[in-house]
């Protein structure tokens, strides 16, 4: 779920400020899209890898993972 939470302006340009939030459950993975190309923004759907070919840069997503908290 992505909400927008305010437009911001960066050298006269306005940039809109995203917030993802997801729940995620212990034990479960979700990969966040890092290269801007994802069809599924936040979330990685693996365009990184066309974009990395085209522009010979090596981003990938952000990987998180949900662990039990311990004491």
């Amino acid at each position: 779920m992505t909400e927008t939470t305010g437009v911001k302006l960066l050298n006269g340009e306005q940039k809109m400020e995203m917030k993802a939030t997801k729940e995620v459950k212990v034990g479960e993975r979700v990969s966040f899209c890092r290269c801007w190309k994802s069809a599924k923004h936040p979330y990685c759907d693996g365009s990184h890898n066309k974009y990395n070919k085209e522009t010979g840069d090596h981003v990938g997503p952000i990987v998180v993972a949900a662990v039990q908290a311990t004491e």
